[in-house]
């Protein structure tokens, strides 16, 4: 049992499986789990502590943490150097209790959560490099996805949902 970090292992924390086998905790405070040791060793996370956010492993093998209660920034954590770097850009807005998930081409969908009200809002994080083909999802609406570059603004609204069910871009 890892008592070290269990102090602080409690709700709204992330556990991210890192490519090397090591664990990424984000919560209150950061720390790494190796399990070929057993050990906790922390990481400091600029801007103190998150609650409420998503962290997601990207193509890199980076981790894209995003959000949190009364936060619409972004963190990227580099696993291989140990360090810490901002997101480019700031999400659409606060946003927490989301979701998010990488699609195929690497960039990643945030949806929903929380912000200054229900966020009906779907946005769209794009790490600087993402594979060149498109993803076109449909379902009740059509999103239509296309990678292979690199967007200005790492966070863009992809779509909104109206209490009907549909989406409008």
């Amino acid at each position: 049992r890892p008592a070290a970090a269990s102090c602080w292992l409690v709700v709204w924390t992330t556990l991210t499986l890192l490519s090397d086998g090591r664990v990424l905790a984000v919560g209150p405070s950061a720390a790494i789990y190796d399990p070929a040791t057993g050990t906790w060793s922390t990481s400091a996370l600029p801007g103190g502590g998150r609650e409420g956010h998503t962290a997601t492993l990207l193509l890199d093998g980076s981790v894209l943490v995003a959000g949190g209660v009364g936060r619409n920034t972004g963190m990227i954590y580099h696993p291989a150097t140990q360090t810490w770097a901002a997101a480019a850009n700031a999400m659409s807005t606060v946003r927490w209790s989301h979701q998010a998930v990488r699609l195929l081409d690497g960039r990643v969908l945030l949806t929903g959560g929380q912000g200054p009200y229900a966020l009906p809002t779907a946005e769209l994080f794009t790490p600087k490099e993402v594979m060149p083909f498109a993803l076109d999802v449909t379902g009740p609406a059509t999103l239509s996805l296309s990678g292979g570059q690199y967007a200005p603004n790492p966070f863009d609204i992809v779509a909104t949902m109206t209490n009907t069910g549909a989406a409008t871009a």
